[in-house]
């Protein structure tokens, strides 16, 4: 099949078992005769006979030209709604508040964007943001820009290694505070900036929430790459949103500790 030149498309298609088999999977290749393309995918198992899964790829072409579809299966499996069609950039959505949780389906590119992504880990009773800039498809992330915005992410073509984080996808179901020995936090809650307990609340797929072993605060305050999150005394700058250590936004910070600019100050 002709594809464009140095562009993104999407490789889509259906696929369920003829028979009871755990361990059938499916693989996908789209290559040109120099090897550019989508290199050898393997999608995850499905024994269902009755349940399709959806196999989604999103790879960039080198030169135009003819490129081919290679599928190759384990067992028995049926498949159905092959496509590969240009992929559409992803659009993210950052509230006025600064902060929003997020799992893309694709691999993204945050490093040339004003919206930038962070793993988040729990840390002395506080939340750890350090920045990934090429995130893979499925990862969950906080993303921040100071005063919201929208904008398109462009995909990325290699992914980076994730600093070790205590965020997990939500997946449509209700989450509770305790579940088991972990603690479960959601991002402002209508509440301001930080992660506050879960309180049996729904998360959607393509948001996340903290899964934090033994962590009781009813309230998790968010630093940006260190633990103590404390940084120089410095006073705001004109238009820079302050906010106290409850996440109220304030219009000046006068003595004692604040968050300005999405970090933890010192002002005397």
């Amino acid at each position: 099949m002709p594809l464009l030149e140095n562009t993104w498309y999407t490789l889509t298609f259906k696929y369920r078992s003829h028979e009871d088999n755990s361990n059938n999977w499916m693989k996908a290749s789209v290559l040109n005769e120099e090897g550019e393309g989508l290199s050898e995918t393997q999608f995850e198992k499905n024994g269902s006979k009755t349940n399709f899964v959806t196999a989604k790829a999103t790879f960039c072409t080198g030169a135009a030209g003819n490129y081919i579809l290679r599928l190759y299966q384990s067992g028995n499996t049926h498949l159905t709604d092959v496509s590969i069609v240009k992929a559409t950039p992803e659009s993210v959505t950052v509230g006025s508040d600064g902060y929003a949780t997020y799992v893309g389906e694709y691999d993204l590119d945050f490093s040339a964007t004003d919206i930038k992504a962070y793993t988040a880990k729990v840390a002395d009773g506080k939340v750890v943001l350090t920045q990934i800039e090429k995130v893979a498809a499925g990862t969950p992330v906080v993303l921040y820009y100071e005063g919201g915005k929208t904008e398109d992410i462009p995909f990325a073509a290699t992914t980076d290694t994730p600093a070790e984080s205590d965020l997990v996808a939500g997946n449509g179901a209700k989450v509770t505070t305790i579940d088991g020995t972990y603690t479960n936090y959601i991002l402002n809650n209508g509440k301001g900036i930080g992660f506050y307990q879960a309180n049996n609340q729904t998360v959607d797929k393509g948001r996340a929430y903290l899964h934090v072993a033994g962590t009781s605060e009813a309230r998790l305050a968010v630093v940006f790459g260190d633990a103590t999150g404390i940084s120089s005394v410095k006073a705001a700058a004109d238009g820079e949103a302050v906010y106290n250590l409850n996440g109220q936004r304030v219009k000046n910070a006068s003595k004692g500790l604040f968050i300005i600019g999405g970090k933890k100050v010192v002002v005397k």
